[in-house]
């Protein structure tokens, strides 16, 4: 099986804004070990549950915060609130909630922004085994002093499967601009929602050259008549829907929820793959911090990543039936440094697409 890097220079992609939060939680479960022995966690699930609530804000489809959020009412009885935001947003909001000394949210997901994430460091707590014991079992490059990798995704193209097949894809994401049936359907997401798409748009530049990207996005956003999205929660929606045959870069995690449905909707990969992992930080202010530690132990747990990662949704840093795999024979394209990918982002590849309307 192809197994994900963790990627500094990755970042998680980015949804739509949806809110969403619990109406209740079930009793609280007895919180002894097997043979009746007190569980070590014992203390902060005490605590936790006396909180009643974790307060969670990530860029995941809905369905992956609803089975989460049903996942950890049913093991400890204590209501997730999620929002559903793009790591620019939820950046945002943090910002403005310590700025303002009234944090009101426990734990994000963002993209990796490590300049972001140094600047705020102070705000954030140290996850150590100690306080987190399942941090002990996360590999070493999934993990930094107040960051880890709950998950990490691998990004392709969502296709619409009642018009095409898989291997209509070409190989070479060049030649969509030479076939007729993907003209004025095909969409991608802006490269300044994220650095997700601006590290995938700095790969392509490295690639192929700059002649070469250049004129492929003049005719990818020209005369092919591509559609650009701050979200790609909007582009997968017009896949599913026959609007759209190929959008992307995105992971299965945002279209497995249409899969369910019974949508006609599936990804396919192609050179350049990304791996992306985001950083879930807890804040050192947070209004719930036992929560929101026993919600991160929670979440790499097995039983937390098997919720996170079934159904292809995502790679995890355990070994689990049901995660996203690579087809074979593509491997993830290393990653470029996070400087390199900013400063060609802010001084080329951004007023380069801008100037394409």
């Amino acid at each position: 099986m192809s197994r994900p890097v963790n990627r500094r220079g990755f970042v998680a992609l980015a949804a739509l804004l949806i809110a969403g939060c619990g109406t209740g939680a079930p009793p609280a479960p007895d919180v002894q070990a097997a043979g009746g022995a007190a569980d070590p966690l014992a203390e902060l699930v005490s605590a936790a549950q006396a909180e009643g609530e974790v307060v969670f804000y990530g860029g995941f489809a809905v369905e992956i915060l609803e089975s989460l959020q049903r996942g950890f009412a049913d093991a400890y009885g204590i209501n997730l609130v999620f929002q559903n935001s793009v790591s620019g947003q939820t950046k945002q909001r943090a910002e403005q909630e310590i700025t303002a000394g009234r944090v009101g949210t426990d734990v994000i997901a963002i993209s990796d922004d490590p300049a972001w994430q140094e600047q705020w460091a102070e705000h954030f707590v140290a996850l150590t085994p100690e306080e987190i014991p399942a941090m002990a079992d996360v590999p070493g490059d999934f993990k930094g002093d107040k960051w880890v990798h709950a998950k990490q995704d691998y990004y392709g193209f969502a296709y619409n499967t009642d018009e095409l097949a898989a291997e209509d894809i070409p190989d070479d994401i060049r030649q969509i601009v030479t076939d007729e049936r993907y003209r004025n359907r095909i969409g991608t997401v802006h490269p300044t929602t994220s650095n997700a798409f601006l590290t995938w748009h700095y790969l392509l530049h490295e690639q192929w050259g700059q002649p070469e990207y250049e004129a492929f996005w003049r005719e990818f956003l020209g005369p092919w008549g591509g559609r650009t999205n701050d979200s790609v929660a909007p582009l997968v929606n017009q896949v599913a829907a026959g609007e759209l045959l190929l959008a992307g870069p995105t992971n299965y995690g945002q279209i497995s929820g249409l899969v369910s449905q019974g949508a006609p909707v599936d990804m396919a990969y192609r050179d350049p793959v990304i791996s992306l992992g985001s950083s879930t930080i807890l804040f050192a202010d947070a209004p719930h911090p036992n929560a929101a530690r026993l919600f991160l132990n929670w979440l790499l747990s097995e039983e937390g990543q098997a919720i996170f990662c079934s159904e292809q949704r995502c790679a995890s840093y355990l070994e689990l039936a049901g995660e996203s795999e690579l087809p074979p024979g593509l491997e993830v394209a290393p990653a470029p440094a996070v400087a390199d990918v900013t400063k060609l982002g802010a001084d080329y590849v951004v007023p380069f697409i801008n100037s394409l309307g």
